[in-house]
């Protein structure tokens, strides 16, 4: 009789002694998962600088807030304009000379 109270006993104490660690392992990484995902995007919003400092935007506020003139806004928007086509620009490749074919030849 006393070891079958025992025994209910403990099947009550092991479902809670495994469930509650275990709910908490999963409400963790959950909560890990969200963090990193959040993480990587912050990271990649402030990676993205304009390459000429300003942004076109940027330059239009100025021209409202009476900070620039229209003809500077023009120039300095032609410079962020080159730098961004500058920084964009595919490369093309560089000669070599190298007597190696490529694809090889079978």
């Amino acid at each position: 009789m006393i070891r079958a109270s025992l025994l209910a006993e403990t099947k009550d104490l092991d479902l809670w002694s495994i469930a509650v660690p275990v709910l908490g392992l999963i409400a963790g990484i959950i909560i890990l998962f969200a963090l990193v995902q959040w993480m990587k995007k912050k990271i990649r919003r402030t990676e993205t600088v304009t390459p000429g400092g300003f942004s076109l935007a940027d330059l239009r506020q100025l021209v409202k807030q009476g900070k620039m003139t229209p003809e500077e806004f023009e120039l300095a928007k032609a410079k962020v304009l080159n730098e961004t086509k500058r920084a964009t620009a595919v490369k093309p490749a560089q000669e070599t000379s190298s007597t190696k074919q490529f694809p090889p030849a079978i």
